[in-house]
């Protein structure tokens, strides 16, 4: 490989790790935007529609960093390995680099936002047309970790069956267990199916401005 072509590929390199670092960051930020939404949107439902475009944008960006760079380690290879001639590296770029994309799935972190955005809005549905204060009122026990039978304080919602579980405490458990561990669901379990439980953690915030 040429000396310009490989200061080229190592400068693409270095500018992809740092898109990688602000991608990271940006998808943290998301995370932790959830929580700031409930606790001080006027706005939740658009707020949260908003934040679903963010992370899908975000997703789609992480997506082609990640292709590209498996793409330059590709076409490096051809180089050194292939005897692929240089001047033929943007013709053979575009092919590559559509094959892999092609193959790349969703950022998990952004899936799980996404996921955990998309619950909120099918337990509201459920509940848009319940009276907000028997709706509380009745629900007063799946504030309970099935685990510790403590009330959950920081809620995550399993992504396969739906129930709500105490962070520290299901994931610990998962550790050594990979069911469900409420009574009589036998859904298989890992950390991977477990999402912010933003309905949960809503009414939770309802109940501490209450006073309840």
């Amino acid at each position: 490989m040429s000396g310009n072509h490989e200061m080229s590929l190592m400068y693409e390199e270095e500018e992809l790790l740092t898109v990688k670092t602000l991608v990271l960051e940006s998808f943290n930020h998301c995370e932790k935007m959830q929580t700031d939404i409930l606790e001080y949107s006027s706005d939740i439902k658009n707020d949260f529609i908003d934040l679903k475009k963010i992370t899908t944008n975000l997703a789609e960006m992480a997506k082609s960093r990640s292709a590209l760079v498996d793409t330059l380690e590709v076409i490096e290879s051809k180089i050194d390995l292939d005897g692929t001639d240089e001047k033929k590296i943007p013709e053979i770029f575009d092919d590559v680099y559509d094959s892999i994309l092609a193959e790349k799935g969703t950022n998990k972190s952004a899936e799980k936002i996404i996921n955990a955005i998309d619950a909120y809005f099918d337990n509201e549905t459920v509940a848009s047309g319940d009276n907000d204060e028997l709706q509380v009122t009745s629900t007063q026990e799946s504030f309970k970790d099935p685990i510790t039978k403590l009330p959950i304080k920081d809620p995550v919602l399993s992504n396969i069956c739906n129930h709500s579980f105490e962070r520290k405490t299901i994931l610990e458990y998962l550790k050594k267990h990979h069911k469900c561990p409420y009574s009589g669901c036998g859904s298989s379990l890992t950390g991977d199916d477990l999402i912010e439980d933003l309905a949960l953690k809503r009414k939770l915030l309802s109940l501490k401005q209450t006073g309840e």
